[in-house]
């Protein structure tokens, strides 16, 4: 199978009834914003979890100096 063959799959497979939603369709069903505030939570308690963790690093460490 070639690579014509391959690409030429591709587009049709893209173009047929029941492909992929296109950008509008998600914008109107409003995912980008969903999928937005989901990551700025996940980065939010990433940061968190970071700083615990820092902080806890830390007193071990003035712990262990003492």
């Amino acid at each position: 199978m070639g690579a014509a063959t391959t690409n030429a799959s591709a587009s049709t497979w893209r173009s047929g009834p029941g492909s992929a939603p296109t950008d509008q369709v998600i914008e109107l069903a409003g995912l980008l914003e969903a999928v937005e505030m989901g990551l700025v939570k996940a980065g939010v308690a990433l940061w968190k979890a970071a700083e615990a963790e820092a902080a806890a690093i830390m007193v071990r460490e003035r712990v262990h100096m003492a």
